[in-house]
């Protein structure tokens, strides 16, 4: 390294966190699963949020927040929007939802499976902006979101949770029974 260690990891947090930003919706707190490195400060032209993405976003938040990165009042805006429009607007099954869907919309992309893991790695988001940001409306709208998922269904009669649910054929036969990300 060129830069002092410390100078270099904090323009990689700093980038990060303007990666979840920029690649957000500001209409729906959404985040794009992938964008291409070559843009110049703008959201990439494709439409495929991710679940997982949009909660590691809600945690880039936290950081550039705490970093002031951006403007606080900005952050817990795009937060609130979020919240909101994950709870209210964008669809779910027992609490669950689909891995991949349109940014702006909200659609499922054709094949995406309703996701224990992607879900719970949105949950992981949700819940430390309820834990970071001193909202009330933030923490009510997390905690709805959080109450509403119903774990025994996606147990579906196991003892360890499915991966997914499709809606044309059900319950996908793989199990989280290792020790991995399940953990979340």
């Amino acid at each position: 390294l060129f830069r002092s260690d410390e100078a270099f990891l904090d323009d990689l947090e700093r980038q990060g966190c303007l990666f979840f930003w920029e690649q957000g919706s500001p209409n729906t707190g959404q985040v794009l699963d992938r964008a291409r490195n070559d843009l110049t400060g703008g959201r990439d032209p494709r439409r495929m949020a991710s679940i997982a993405a949009t909660g590691f976003g809600l945690t880039a938040l936290c950081i550039a927040d705490h970093r002031g990165y951006l403007p606080h009042a900005q952050i817990v805006e795009r937060a609130k929007t979020a919240l909101e429009w994950h709870l209210n607007s964008l669809p779910e099954v027992h609490g669950f939802f689909y891995h991949f869907t349109d940014i702006e919309t909200g659609k499922r992309f054709p094949g995406a499976e309703l996701s224990s893991i992607d879900t719970s790695l949105l949950l992981c988001g949700i819940l430390t902006a309820r834990a970071y940001f001193e909202d009330e409306r933030i923490h009510s709208l997390a905690q709805q979101i959080y109450e509403r998922v119903d774990w025994p269904w996606m147990l579906n009669g196991g003892k360890t949770f499915s991966m997914g649910w499709q809606p044309d054929t059900g319950f996908l036969n793989a199990r989280w029974k290792t020790y991995c990300e399940l953990m979340m």
